[in-house]
């Protein structure tokens, strides 16, 4: 059962460290977690609009999810930013989040393409 009392304060969607080859570099964002933690934050945000999350596919969001929750080894929650620009790839962004161990994610709603109400309550559905 999800501990909602756990998600309170200051929770920075953080920034995604890249390598010279634009690739995740995660030993940096480990570095990064661990720094603003010990800086007194309440929570990571990994994979938000800060990390640049649509320059990554799949399984780089799924490293660097997996990465986040390795470095703050229990010490906050993470929040997963899954969103795309379709549902069906929210949902495999949701995925990995998921088997990396995140606490919990944040989904918005498509960005790229206009979606009427039904449409975007039908994108939360699912």
């Amino acid at each position: 059962m999800l501990d909602l009392t756990r998600f309170h304060g200051i929770f920075p969607p953080i920034l995604t460290p890249i390598n010279d080859d634009e690739s995740p570099d995660l030993e940096s964002l480990a570095s990064l977690v661990d720094f603003l933690i010990r800086s007194g934050v309440h929570g990571i945000w990994v994979n938000g609009t800060t990390g640049e999350f649509p320059c990554f596919d799949a399984s780089e969001r799924a490293s660097i999810a997996r990465a986040t929750v390795e470095a703050v080894a229990g010490r906050v929650p993470v929040i997963a930013g899954i969103g795309d620009c379709s549902s069906r790839l929210a949902i495999r962004h949701g995925r990995g989040a998921a088997e990396a161990g995140v606490d919990a994610i944040a989904l918005t709603p498509p960005y790229y393409y206009s979606v009427n109400q039904a449409e975007l309550l039908e994108h939360f559905r699912k």
